[in-house]
């Protein structure tokens, strides 16, 4: 508590400083940047977005770091508008994988499903672990032969993904390749799980 209350007191006078510093040299964009970054020490992410935003409509040339930050701080605030123009804009600059990962996850919030499906297939192209999160995305819209592409598309598959594989391949009637891929599943992922879906679909293959 005495530590908390401390390291309260110092970003508190740091601010104080910097607010005072930026005053004397208004268009260094450092004392911006670094007056945000305080209020983000102390969870002051309302005032982190106001220097930011200043900073912005002042005309002073924010890093794409800055702008990527500002971006999400209008995101968290609830608002789309802004967040979205952003995120366009740092799209339309920057592919990083970092960056692609936080607007498909902003997207599929706004349930801006197409631009969250656009945003997980290019970060997946940069890291392939992300078709997971495209395939789930796809199966909670329905799309059940992408989010099956999506699926194999993944090099390494877990026992829940490729249980996930099963389920769709069942629910596209394809029994026959379901049993096949449970029987993978099982081979590489023993378990109660994976039993169970070969006795279903081994059984649902007879009644065919």
């Amino acid at each position: 508590m005495i530590n908390r209350t401390t390291c309260t007191k110092k970003w508190s006078a740091g601010i104080t400083t910097t607010r005072q510093l930026r005053s004397l040299a208004p268009d260094n964009v450092i004392w911006w940047q670094q007056l945000a970054n305080l209020y983000l020490y102390i969870n002051d992410n309302k005032s982190a977005l106001i220097t930011l935003q200043q900073a912005d409509r002042a005309g002073l040339k924010l890093s794409l770091q800055q702008r990527q930050l500002l971006a999400n701080l209008y995101a968290d605030a609830q608002v789309p508008f802004s967040a979205t123009t952003l995120y366009d804009q740092l799209d339309a600059e920057n592919e990083s994988e970092q960056l692609l990962q936080q607007q498909a996850i902003y997207w599929q919030a706004t349930k801006e499903w197409d631009k969250a499906i656009s945003s997980w297939q290019k970060v997946a192209k940069l890291n392939n672990q992300h078709y997971w999160s495209l395939a789930r995305l796809h199966l909670q819209l329905h799309h059940y032969q992408d989010a099956l592409q999506a699926l194999e598309l993944l090099k390494e598959k877990s026992k829940q993904m490729l249980l996930l594989q099963v389920q769709i391949l069942d629910e596209l009637g394809n029994t026959d390749l379901a049993l096949t891929t449970a029987q993978k599943a099982h081979e590489k992922h023993p378990s109660e799980s994976t039993l169970n879906w070969i006795k279903y679909l081994s059984n649902k293959q007879t009644t065919l």
